[in-house]
């Protein structure tokens, strides 16, 4: 069956959804222990994330929606970095619930590591393709893969409603 609506894009969904399906088969596998401790990939994309913005103060709520994480995950993958010594928890004066996330120095060190030993080897070639791309088309890239991903979250959230009583 051809899948015409796709048009000359067909290949670039595909691998898409490829990238997206394996992304989610190894989300709860663990690197090689770095200084003995072992982070899955979403400890460490959560550990990444709050290093690039330790700068400024970024709640938990804002890296389960920038991540894409569920509150629940995003929870429990900062309590057991917190458990390992990488990160620190803070809270907001006067505000209880928004907790803020900084990183220890143990926590830049195993990011390091980690990414010179296993994250820069495995996206070294496709950065440097990107780099190779005509001005302009990484950030148009970007854009279309952003605007792909709201709409994909609303179509695959629950759909159940509640039967009410008559």
């Amino acid at each position: 069956m051809e899948l015409s609506w796709m048009g000359e894009s067909r290949e670039l969904v595909r691998a898409l959804i490829y990238y997206a399906n394996m992304t989610t088969r190894n989300l709860s596998a663990t690197f090689a222990p770095a200084h003995g401790l072992e982070l899955t990939r979403c400890e460490y994309q959560i550990l990444e994330y709050i290093l690039e913005f330790e700068d400024e103060t970024r709640i938990m709520s804002d890296i389960s929606r920038d991540l894409g994480y569920v509150p629940s995950v995003v929870s429990k993958s900062i309590g057991h970095l917190i458990h390992m010594g990488l990160v620190e928890k803070y809270r907001i004066k006067g505000n209880k619930k928004s907790i803020v996330v900084k990183p220890t120095e143990l926590g830049r060190q195993i990011y390091l590591e980690l990414v010179a030993r296993d994250i820069e080897p495995v996206f070294r070639a496709f950065i440097d393709y990107i780099k190779n791309l005509p001005e302009g088309s990484a950030d148009r890239f970007t854009e279309a893969i952003r605007c792909l991903c709201e709409p994909w979250y609303r179509f695959s959230s629950s759909r159940l409603e509640k039967i009410e009583e008559e």
